[in-house]
């Protein structure tokens, strides 16, 4: 995930999260996040590349990962406990989400997950 997101042009990214801030974001959430996605957390914070704004621990509730996946799930009851929002795209509603496994699913608005057949690097391009 971090070498993929920083070969490309226009990859931004915030400043890293403690172990502490990951560990209580994953505290507030009831859940625990992939490895790929703490390694990306403890190097970038949030990034964004091609196209992408990734959700990460920031004070932005925008793109925070907490507030984005509880207001995600507030809004749709289909969504598992043990998700969290990667991406949440200004475009149709789509939401992708990840598991601790690093599985993409996918909701429209209200949906059910669907599990993408990607990993993130061809999710990113």
């Amino acid at each position: 995930m971090i070498k993929t997101l920083k070969s490309k042009e226009d990859f931004v990214c915030m400043e890293g999260a403690s172990e502490e801030q990951i560990k209580e974001a994953e505290r507030e959430l009831g859940l625990t996040f992939s490895e790929d996605y703490k390694e990306y957390l403890a190097m970038f914070g949030a990034a964004c590349a091609n196209g992408h704004e990734f959700t990460g621990i920031i004070k932005s509730q925008r793109l925070n990962v907490v507030d984005v996946t509880k207001n995600a799930r507030d809004n749709n009851v289909f969504v598992p406990e043990d998700l969290y929002v990667l991406e949440e795209m200004n475009l149709d509603r789509i939401i992708i989400w990840q598991n601790y496994k690093g599985e993409l699913f996918q909701t429209i608005g209200t949906s059910e997950p669907e599990k993408l057949d990607c990993s993130f690097d061809e999710f990113l391009g």
